[in-house]
């Protein structure tokens, strides 16, 4: 994947910057506008470089709305030369799943860990009833899972004990020090450096409750710009309970608000509708034969 860069013109008054990329290509960001992009490419075909080159592009020219990267191997760090804020989660930056409105929170949880764990994670309906009375009364990781010990140790069915223990199984793995904290999202230019995080689960754990809390902000009209993710493909392409994948509701509701996704992958194996962005970029796949 090689790509002569050329220069960015200059904005113009609608807030529209032209990243002019290869011979007769542009990718237009507009406020408002689609701009959504997948970038596909085998390990070392240059995908970070290639988007890192646009988002300094970006902000030289002035771009001013939000410009958040998810950034699963620190590669993204270079970008603080260019005047981006980098924060390591877990250590800089500790969110909590359960600050979002209960059903948002109910639907988090349930989610996470399908895509975390693929479909062995999902929830039963008596488990999705268990999670619901035990969310009511929480307002972090660490006291649903105290609400939900409590419960296991009361006298009742058998049905409803292994229904709370299976709910336990899933949510355990989610008290994680980066989801144990009280922090907004940040905003500005920022990478969040997932590097430092203990397991790839874990990343993904952070990751997702970030989209989510992108979506949700979006639409309260509390945030808007340009989401980076990178090595999305490892959050694969199943849902949860809410029957679709978390990248798909950002890049099919989110552009009428001023948010647009830039999904960079190793694979086409991101959600479908991944795949009809506006800007798809694609390098080689396999290994060279």
């Amino acid at each position: 994947m090689i790509f002569k860069f050329k220069e960015l013109t200059e904005k113009n008054a609608d807030r529209e910057y032209k990243l002019k990329v290869g011979y007769n290509s542009r990718i237009i960001v507009r406020q408002g506008g689609d701009f959504n992009m997948l970038v596909a490419g085998a390990a070392e075909t240059g995908k970070s470089i290639f988007v890192d080159q646009l988002l300094i592009d970006l902000a030289r020219a002035g771009y001013s709305d939000n410009i958040l990267v998810l950034d699963p191997t620190g590669e993204h760090r270079v970008l603080k030369a260019f005047g981006f804020k980098v924060v390591r989660a877990g250590l800089d930056l500790k969110l909590n799943p359960l600050s979002l409105p209960f059903e948002r929170s109910l639907e988090l949880l349930s989610n996470l860990p399908v895509y975390v764990f693929g479909d062995t994670g999902a929830f039963t309906p008596i488990q999705m009833q268990v999670l619901y009375e035990s969310l009511e009364d929480s307002t972090n990781l660490e006291e649903l899972v105290e609400a939900l010990n409590r419960r296991l140790s009361r006298r009742q069915g058998e049905d409803v004990l292994n229904a709370i223990a299976a709910v336990l199984r899933r949510i355990r793995p989610l008290t994680i020090p980066a989801l144990m904290g009280a922090d907004e999202l940040p905003t500005g230019k920022v990478v969040i450096d997932l590097s430092y995080m203990p397991s790839e689960e874990a990343k993904n754990m952070f990751s997702v409750t970030a989209l989510y809390m992108v979506y949700l902000q979006t639409l309260a009209g509390r945030w808007s710009g340009l989401t980076v993710v990178d090595e999305a493909d490892r959050l694969g392409s199943g849902v949860g309970l809410s029957g679709r994948h978390i990248l798909e509701m950002m890049v099919d509701e989110l552009r009428k608000y001023g948010t647009c996704c830039w999904i960079v992958a190793h694979t086409l194996n991101v959600p479908p509708r991944i795949l009809n962005s506006k800007y798809v970029v694609i390098g080689r796949l396999g290994e060279p034969r």
